[in-house]
């Protein structure tokens, strides 16, 4: 870095100190050391002696730097080595230590528009169509890289995203073969209880075929949903119709995913119902409800939004405020 170059960022940071009433400075480490009583041997390289591991460390930095109306974010992760929680005891697995940026970004918000650069979570609709996300129990990451926008009017949203998403195959990952997602989303309230809703997602993916070839898919996804709110009835809908494409096959696939809920509230009775209908929908950047208490597949084995179709029903009675029968 030229000695101008440095001058000039330490001159933007002073400035910003001294008006302290409009900037701030947040920050948070997670600090974690696991250590089993059992060693694991994990191998780093099959021709090699893998090494014994007891002790695992991770330290996890989050910062942030707030300006008038704009943000700026970034989190950085190291583990010495990652510790995989799912991993059976005596097995043998791929453990190495980590270091990188989980997370950077800047963002600008104001009453009526929102727009981030960098690494972003997003909604579409109820999540059937998109829903970018991260869980750290369960090690699933789909969010993006790219630009998120949202402008907030009167009677109208309008979401417009574009973004990087990392590559589920192996291979792929170490070229940095990244898939391309983008979609827009509008929705208009019609009136003070009806709200309607359309949406459209791009989904770009690189792939292999059975022979090794190179594949490339692209997913189109058209979705529309409208939302009735009442004092005596809530309901949700959100239809969406998938069509995906390959470069090398000619068959395409096509699939759908219909999801409902509504509820009545009769006094002291509330009366709940659901219906999915999945076909061909099984993606990681989408949200299917399950309909279900337990929030989970009812199966391990089955890959939800594959083939499925099922309804729930459910009435409660609340008596008084400490009771209730379902």
């Amino acid at each position: 870095m030229s000695k101008f170059s440095f001058v000039f960022i330490l001159f933007i940071i002073t400035n910003l100190i001294q008006t302290q009433e409009n900037f701030s400075i947040s920050g948070l480490n997670e600090t974690e050391f696991i250590y089993r009583d059992i060693s694991e041997k994990y191998e780093l390289n099959p021709n090699e002696q893998g090494n014994d591991y007891k002790s695992y460390f991770s330290n996890k930095l989050q910062l942030q730097m707030q300006y008038f109306n704009f943000l700026l974010g970034t989190k950085y992760n190291y583990y010495h080595p990652r510790y995989n929680q799912f991993l059976p005891i005596g097995s043998v697995g791929m453990e190495e230590n980590e270091h990188y940026f989980d997370e950077y970004f800047i963002q600008f918000e104001s009453d009526l528009f929102i727009g981030r650069l960098g690494t972003f979570e997003s909604v579409i609709g109820s999540g059937i169509v998109l829903h970018n996300y991260l869980d750290e129990d369960f090690n699933i990451d789909s969010r993006l890289i790219g630009f998120y926008s949202q402008t907030n009017l009167e009677k109208w949203q309008l979401k417009f995203l574009y973004g990087l998403m990392e590559n589920d195959d192996e291979d792929y990952q170490e070229e940095n073969e990244n898939d391309n997602v983008g979609a827009v989303d509008i929705r208009f309230d019609l009136t003070d209880f009806l709200r309607l809703g359309t949406s459209y997602l791009l989904q770009q993916t690189n792939q292999k075929l059975a022979n090794a070839e190179h594949d490339y898919s692209q997913r189109d996804v058209i979705g529309g949903r409208f939302d009735l709110t009442t004092d005596l009835l809530e309901i949700t809908s959100e239809y969406a119709e998938s069509n995906e494409y390959f470069l090398h096959l000619l068959d395409d696939k096509k699939g759908h995913a219909i999801y409902s809920n509504a509820t009545l509230y009769l006094d002291k009775f509330t009366i709940n119902g659901a219906y999915k209908n999945y076909l061909n929908f099984n993606t990681k950047i989408s949200d299917l409800p399950t309909v279900n208490h337990s929030e989970e597949p009812l199966h391990e084995s089955y890959i939800p939004g594959t083939d499925e179709q099922g309804f729930m029903g459910e009435i409660s009675f609340q008596p008084n405020f400490e009771n209730e029968i379902v």
